[in-house]
Formats: C-alpha cells, structure tokens, sequence
C-alpha cells in the first residue's frame, strides 16, 4: 500500500464526499477547526457519523 502525503489529501470542504472521509486521514484539529468554519456542533466521537450523515457529507 503506497503512503499518500498529506499534501495529497482533498482539502475539506463543504463539497468534500464521504469518500474523502473513508479515503484519507484528517488530523483533530483540521476537523475541529472545518466544523468551527462551518458552524457545526463539535460532538462527541460516537455522535460524529450521525452529525455526517444530518449535514450530506456521507
């Protein structure tokens, strides 16, 4: 399995699919700082896919 740098990566974006999620790994505080952008809820781990799937990203 080749690594992917994280340069690479597809920046997060309000278009970003749920394949980028499934695909490549987002440090903490790049998901933190794209939910704070964005004005969603920071939840906790187990109620994250749920927040995911209410906002269209998977």
């Amino acid at each position: 399995m080749r690594k992917i740098a994280m340069s690479e990566r597809p920046e997060l974006t309000t278009e970003t699919d749920a394949s980028a999620f499934r695909n490549y790994y987002y440090l903490k505080e790049e998901l933190v700082q794209f939910c704070r952008e964005n004005s969603l809820t920071l939840l906790h781990r187990n109620e994250v896919k749920q927040c995911l799937n209410q906002t269209n990203y998977i």
